[in-house]
């Protein structure tokens, strides 16, 4: 049978017809480090990269005009490689080169007039919705609550110190916050793995 590490077949032992050297040893050992590289990034690490913060106060949106989210009211969860840009704008920098990545933005309000349209964007490398962006969400509002979700799966392969921003807009005035006690407009980046 053949082996991912070209070694020969196993054999009884003891034997000397095949030996089993350093090398071949070395070559067992790099097997399980390639994929323990791939799966994580590096040797050194334990996890994938992952970053969650919410919003945890409320503004309300001008109409007609791009927000970039900036650093107030904002918690970070989770940040495993300490890649949040404690900005105005803030930014999550990427930590690690030639991976994939899930991008998540919800954006929430208790109450989007009717017929207003809000939206949300994520954004690579700056903040101009116009020629940076790379996933969006609209909704338009029946006077009740509403959830804008964008998301971006697989994104990449990107670079150690690519930023990601976020940014809103809306054609009214809406107020966007937590709602229901739980439910914050927030921002998900997960590692996805190796491109």
């Amino acid at each position: 049978m053949a082996h991912v590490t070209s070694n020969a077949t196993w054999v009884d032992y003891p034997s000397t017809a095949t030996l089993v050297t350093a090398a071949k040893l070395e070559a067992i050992e790099n097997v399980g480090d390639a994929l323990y590289t791939s799966e994580y990034g590096s040797l050194t690490r334990a996890a994938r990269p992952f970053f969650r913060m919410h919003y945890a106060g409320s503004y309300v949106q001008t109409a007609n005009t791009d927000m970039v989210w900036s650093n107030i009211s904002m918690v970070v969860d989770k940040d495993t490689d300490s890649g949040w840009g404690n900005a105005n704008p803030t930014y999550y920098q990427i930590p690690i080169s030639g991976r994939l990545w899930d991008l998540y933005m919800r954006l929430t309000t208790g109450a989007l007039g009717s017929g207003v349209t809000m939206a949300c964007k994520i954004m690579l490398n700056g903040t101009s919705v116009a020629t940076n962006s790379i996933g969006s969400d609209a909704r338009v509002g029946t006077g009740g609550e509403s959830h804008c979700n964008a998301v971006r799966y697989g994104v990449g392969p990107l670079t150690a110190g690519d930023k990601i921003y976020w940014a809103t807009w809306a054609t009214g005035t809406p107020t966007y916050a937590g709602i229901f006690g739980g439910v914050f407009p927030e921002v998900v980046v997960r590692d996805a793995g190796p491109a």
